[in-house]
């Protein structure tokens, strides 16, 4: 009974303290004992610093970005060609910084602005629970549950309610190194 108290308040210490960056973490808590709501709650928005969900909003956030690079979106095929002539095309907004790129995607036709994706590869740019650049893959998985789908290299965390938004975490030798967010509009 006291062993199992044990591991209960030593696995709370550790999703509470955050990452350490050891894998010693991996021994507190099994991934399937972490519900999905806490990797849900880090899909819709992980990070621990204001970004904006617009060009404008991004840059009075974050500051004049490195590079912004703009990409006409063709519009779906689906379309009648009348229809597809007579709008003008979506635009996919870049903005990159030193170790973080944020990508808007402009509605043109409707002149609305919607976050389509966050991209860290930058300790500086902190994360929720510390699980940022520098953490170990076992603290991911401690404190998000298991993966939606995994490799050596890679997880993958979906919203469990739909597929339209995920958070990929990109390990090299068992480290974070980089994690994205995307968000799929309709």
């Amino acid at each position: 009974m006291k062993n199992k108290l044990f591991i209960l308040l030593f696995t709370l210490c550790i999703i509470m303290s955050g990452c350490t960056g050891t894998a010693s973490s991996s021994r507190a808590a099994s991934p399937d004992n972490v519900t999905s709501e806490r990797a849900e709650q880090f899909i819709k928005n992980g990070w621990e610093f204001t970004i904006g969900h617009s060009k404008a909003r991004v840059i009075e956030n974050l500051g004049k970005p490195l590079d912004i690079v703009v990409t006409p979106i063709e519009h779906h095929a689906a379309l009648s060609p009348r229809v597809q002539n007579d709008m003008p095309p979506d635009e996919s907004i870049d903005l990159a910084y030193d170790g973080l790129r944020v990508g808007i995607y402009r509605a043109v036709h409707e002149n609305e602005e919607l976050l389509q994706h966050v991209s860290i590869t930058n300790s500086t740019y902190k994360v929720k629970w510390a699980l940022g650049i520098g953490c170990a893959k076992s603290a991911v998985r401690v404190v998000l549950g298991k993966p939606t789908e995994t490799d050596e290299n890679a997880d993958v965390y979906v919203t469990p309610h739909t597929t339209s938004s995920y958070v990929q975490f990109t390990y090299k030798n068992d480290i974070v190194k980089k994690i994205e967010w995307w968000y799929f509009l309709d």
